[in-house]
């Protein structure tokens, strides 16, 4: 279920109707987001916050991501307190309100190209793609992410705190240089 930036209503990708269900979740991840504003930012966007943006992130990467701080597989204590006690729907609400925020990356093709952690994101882009913003739903976007969120993520990636085969594959081979590079590139890419 994914909501449109006001949370107003979903569309139903088939028919383009209100989808009253999808509204109703919306509103409710609206409700239980108020508590996650002092880092996360009002809408989502977390400028000069401790967390990172959560607006227009992908909702099954937030699903996923929520659990694990809940079952204690991410071992962040502030967030694993956050959602010890959120419930499936809890989660669910969340992240369908965050994901239909408005987060459109400033990292264009031109800025990009004047970055000097093009060279080492380029391992990232795949996945993540050049500008922040995954091909991919179930994986995150990398826009509206801090500098040392990413490189706490990478280094968690690396000692096996956060599971995930194929991201502590490609972590296991970056020196500290090449994450801190990584982690500025994608930083440049903060929302509008």
């Amino acid at each position: 279920m994914h909501c449109l930036p006001q949370c107003a209503f979903t569309q139903d990708r088939s028919s383009n109707t209100r989808t009253d269900g999808a509204a109703r979740t919306c509103n409710l991840g609206k409700v239980k987001a108020a508590a996650c504003a002092g880092c996360h930012g009002a809408e989502g966007v977390s400028e000069n916050l401790p967390g990172p943006s959560l607006a227009g992130q992908n909702e099954a990467y937030l699903v996923e991501a929520l659990k694990a701080y809940r079952t204690g597989a991410r071992d962040i204590p502030m967030m694993s307190a956050a959602v010890r006690g959120a419930s499936d729907d809890d989660i669910q609400n969340l992240a369908a309100y965050y994901s239909g925020r408005k987060c459109e990356s400033t990292l264009t093709a031109e800025r990009q190209a004047t970055l000097s952690g093009q060279a080492a994101a380029s391992r990232c882009v795949a996945c993540h793609g050049a500008n922040g913003v995954s091909s991919n739903r179930a994986w995150p976007n990398l826009v509206g992410f801090s500098k040392t969120h990413l490189v706490d993520a990478l280094k968690a990636y690396q000692g096996g705190a956060r599971k995930n085969a194929m991201m502590a594959g490609i972590a296991k081979d970056l020196s500290d240089a090449d994450s801190e590079s990584v982690a500025a590139y994608y930083a440049n890419a903060s929302c509008k």
